[in-house]
């Protein structure tokens, strides 16, 4: 995972466990005052408290911990506290079992496939420990079957889960560092575009001065031969050379940026070339 995402993953998962928190003690709160007043209320809240403060050093850690191992702990951590509130309030016959399934799908979004299976085994195993937790008599004998239907629905439908989010996220990361390669080439391009217009602009802008001072230097050669001045001839034929080199230069220059840009050059042998030109001509 890129760090930018990874940062991105962490800074969302600190916020849902702030939410989280918040709504468990909420819900706990609602249904020991309206529901059942015999919930253990205290114990409840302090696994809520808990799990409020365990956030608290996400939040602040710097930016070296900020890791997908640490996103994956604290996943396991969670599973553990909703168990605890699961087990002292009902056990398997508590219809909040089913946010065992958010753990699931919260990991399969964020983290790494091996977090993933790991938090989705930690959940089923969780919700099957329940059953040995106290549940309410009335539904003890009369739900059993059901209940453990639910449980065997969560033990199926979570894998199924877990594989189909982590298979589309893995989708969904390819597809992103394509777009980015393709982003990148096309700023390469344009870079090329840019240098391949500015090799042109200065080919024709430095030909017509290169073309005057060939000429002057052809003009001085003859002089010198004319003279019988060496030296003078030396010095224009010298001339004469630095502007064929020069013009040699700005064809290149110009040649690679736009070679660069559109297809490359494939090397064709002159019997070749005359086939195909035969072939047009019919």
């Amino acid at each position: 995972m890129d760090p930018v995402r990874q940062a991105l993953h962490f800074g969302w998962l600190v916020r849902v466990r702030w939410v989280v928190g918040v709504a468990e003690a909420a819900v706990v709160g609602l249904v020991a005052l309206y529901v059942d007043p015999t919930l253990p209320l205290a114990p409840m809240l302090g696994l809520v408290a808990l799990g409020l403060l365990a956030n608290l050093p996400l939040f602040l850690a710097p930016e070296r911990f900020r890791t997908t191992a640490t996103m994956g702990l604290a996943a396991l951590v969670d599973t553990a506290l909703l168990t605890g509130l699961l087990a002292l309030s009902g056990g398997a016959s508590n219809p909040f079992t089913a946010l065992f399934l958010f753990n699931v799908v919260l990991a399969a979004i964020l983290l790494p496939a091996p977090w993933v299976w790991a938090i989705t085994a930690t959940s089923a195993a969780a919700w099957g420990a329940l059953f040995w937790a106290p549940q309410p008599s009335a539904h003890h004998h009369d739900m059993t079957g059901h209940l453990v239907g639910m449980w065997l629905a969560f033990a199926a439908l979570a894998p199924f889960l877990a594989l189909t989010l982590t298979r589309h996220r893995a989708a969904v990361d390819r597809a992103h560092q394509e777009l980015a390669a393709a982003r990148a080439q096309h700023e390469r391009d344009q870079r090329l575009g840019g240098l391949a217009t500015l090799a042109a602009g200065a080919a024709h802008e430095l030909r017509s001065p290169l073309s005057t001072i060939a000429v002057v230097a052809s003009d001085l050669q003859h002089a010198a031969q004319d003279r019988g001045d060496d030296k003078l001839g030396a010095d224009a034929t010298l001339v004469r050379e630095q502007v064929d080199r020069c013009s040699d230069i700005l064809w290149q220059l110009s040649a690679d940026a736009a070679g660069d840009m559109g297809d490359h050059s494939v090397p064709s042998a002159v019997e070749d070339l005359c086939e195909d030109v035969l072939d047009d001509l019919g």
